[in-house]
């Protein structure tokens, strides 16, 4: 998927929420071994394709990149924030719910695209 992108660092992280311009970002603080995590996966790769002109997912694994884990506060994987121009928005789904995760979407979009 061109509009999913697995993050190593800060700075990679800064990058690519500059680069998603206008688009909607959903940030993905996963890890490997967490099963959940693995078993929403093909559900947002849909969900990606679906929005592939409005929204950027990004992928954080909490134990390769845990400054960003600490700086976001998750304390559970997965954990899926967004952010809208570079801002962090209201809103957090802390569990493997791919359908909370469109609604927020769709939530999002309806307001920031109008």
């Amino acid at each position: 998927m061109s509009n999913i992108f697995h993050i190593e660092d800060e700075e990679d992280f800064q990058q690519q929420l500059a680069n998603a311009g206008e688009k909607l970002v959903v940030v993905d603080f996963f890890a490997m071994w967490c099963g959940p995590c693995q078993s929403v996966n093909p559900k947002l790769e849909i969900i990606a394709e679906k929005y592939s002109e409005k929204i950027v997912i990004l992928k954080i694994d909490t134990d390769k990149c845990r400054p960003l884990k600490l700086k976001y506060g998750i304390r559970y994987v997965p954990t899926f924030i967004f952010f809208w121009n570079g801002e962090r928005l209201d809103g957090i789904v802390d569990e493997a719910n791919s359908r909370k995760v469109e609604n927020y979407i769709e939530k999002y979009l309806a307001t920031t695209h109008n």
